[in-house]
């Protein structure tokens, strides 16, 4: 599996790299297709929030931006972080980790099998891709992350970091989503962002655990038992 990370033209820039645009049949399509996660990448779309526009007079480093392609999920990295690719490929994967980490928790799953997750995680990706590209059907993610960013600098009188940045992040991916899945006739389907990304987290890294033999024998037990409840002794 690749980690593909699609950027819009402004993200791209602020790289200085020659990012190729994915290839397609149709012109129109060039550079704006719609790109799913699926067993063979994990795709991320991403782009760049300005100062944020010097919001409230507050001389803010921008904000690089990742949404995952089939939950919506999302992760802000403060540009100040970032000194090239390789940067913003480590923090990335760090940040998906720790939603990974929470997600798991919210799903009930245990800290060890979360924790193993992770390795399998590291194993399974092989590479990094980039692409330059816009997935138009993001871009509604994209401006609500700038709403609530504004609203949180709003709120605590700063641009948030750390501990803030990562409540910021919970709070929006605990938000359903409409994602657009047909233009003719329009229809749109409700996502939870961190339901959804541990669905694919848990198909992907979640290996299987075996049932401990006591959970084995209880199991015999029952199903014994609704045997003899079935087929009552005359």
């Amino acid at each position: 599996m690749k980690i593909l990370i699609s950027g819009n033209n402004h993200f791209c820039k602020t790289f200085k790299a020659d990012i190729p645009r994915p290839l397609c049949d149709d012109p129109k399509k060039v550079g704006r297709l719609v790109l799913n996660s699926h067993s063979e990448r994990f795709v991320w779309q991403c782009s760049i929030l300005k100062d944020p526009y010097n919001h409230r007079g507050y001389q803010n480093d921008p904000y690089y931006i990742a949404v995952e392609a089939n939950s919506r999920l999302c992760i802000f990295i403060p540009k100040s972080l970032i000194h090239d690719q390789n940067d913003f490929e480590h923090y990335l994967v760090a940040k998906m980790v720790d939603q990974a980490m929470i997600s798991c928790q919210l799903a009930g799953i245990g800290k060890l099998t979360a924790l193993q997750s992770i390795e399998s995680f590291d194993q399974k990706i092989q590479h990094y891709e980039w692409i330059k590209n816009t997935d138009m059907s993001i871009s509604g993610a994209i401006t609500d992350m700038e709403f609530w960013l504004h609203a949180c600098i709003d709120e605590i009188g700063h641009p948030p970091k750390g501990d803030e940045l990562l409540d910021l992040e919970i709070f929006l991916n605990e938000r359903p989503k409409k994602i657009k899945i047909s233009d003719k006739p329009v229809r749109r389907k409700t996502v939870l962002p961190f339901q959804t990304f541990f669905d694919f987290w848990q198909h992907h890294f979640i290996q299987e655990q075996p049932m401990p033999s006591h959970k084995k024998q209880d199991e015999r037990k029952k199903q014994r038992n609704n045997v003899i409840q079935l087929f009552p002794e005359k």
